[in-house]
């Protein structure tokens, strides 16, 4: 395989984007530990017996263990256009016949330091608007329907574009 150059024009966006990374993990672990929070209040723990679970490690932002399987969020960056951008994925567990298991991606949201959390390439059909520290009815909705996308996700499989 050829490899090409990159000069300092296109590598110097990474020491622009110095704090993003930062900001970036704060927001995906705020949003997991959200969710896990909304998700063991009242009703919303007896579906399908989910709990959400955010770890804290470098890898593995947070857990997922329900009735219909296991899953983790897993968090990798990537630059669209000029600025660095989150990845947080969700995998579930896939067991083998061997007794062992794999990871496989089935949905993901991308979380961009300032904005709104999405899905897709662009905020619209499926977003997270930022907290502000007090209780938002639209962003609470917002955080129960990504549970129960996840959760559906994790059934169907890849929900790609």
């Amino acid at each position: 395989m050829n490899f090409r150059s990159v000069d300092s024009t296109e590598w110097d966006v990474i020491h622009r984007a110095d704090g993003d990374a930062k900001k970036i993990r704060q927001r995906a672990a705020l949003l997991i530990a959200t969710l896990a929070e909304q998700y063991s209040q009242g009703d919303l723990n007896s579906n399908h017996g989910v709990q959400f679970s955010s770890t804290g490690e470098n890898d593995i932002f947070g857990t997922i263990r329900s009735d219909i399987g296991e899953g983790r969020f897993t968090l990798s960056f990537s630059l669209a256009g000029e600025r660095l951008i989150g990845n947080l994925q969700i995998e579930k567990k896939v067991l083998r016949l061997s007794s062992d298991s794999t990871w496989q991606p089935v949905w993901g949201v991308i979380v961009p330091a300032q904005g709104e959390i999405f899905a897709g390439l662009n905020p619209g059909r499926f977003s997270i608007p930022p907290g502000n520290g007090q209780f938002d009815e639209k962003r609470a909705k917002a955080i129960y329907e990504f549970g129960q996308i996840i959760l559906y996700a994790m059934v169907k499989g890849p929900l790609t574009v």
